[in-house]
């Protein structure tokens, strides 16, 4: 059934031809935000001196690979997110339909005769 969700077809993708679903990419793209800036808050302050005993060593590079691994993946929700962004905007200017088809068909012939009459 068009449309009909199960487990194996993302959230917001309708099966049944080109299409999107706003709300979802909205949905997604809010969630991707909200992941950074908890982990941001999580692992974005410097941890001062651990002391661990023996195992001070130990924890203070565990604590920084942690740290630097939660930048790096607030950093990679946050880009993602921001390319949702980007692709709900470009799906928002032209839907992914004949209708943008027949449009980029003819920029391609205006384009075409402006290069031809030069």
């Amino acid at each position: 059934m068009a449309g009909q969700w199960d487990s194996e077809t993302p959230i917001g993708i309708d099966t049944s031809g080109f299409s999107y679903d706003a709300g979802a990419l909205e949905s997604v793209e809010a969630h991707l935000r909200g992941a950074a800036d908890t982990l941001h808050e999580a692992t974005g302050n410097q941890v001062g001196s651990v002391d661990a005993g023996a195992s001070t060593e130990i924890v203070t590079a565990a604590m920084a690979t942690l740290q630097g691994l939660g930048m790096i993946s607030t950093h990679v929700l946050r880009e993602a997110a921001a390319k949702i962004d980007a692709a709900r905007g470009s799906y928002g200017e032209i839907d992914n339909t004949a209708e943008g088809y027949i449009r980029r068909q003819e920029e391609i012939t205006e384009q075409m005769v402006e290069d031809y009459q030069r």
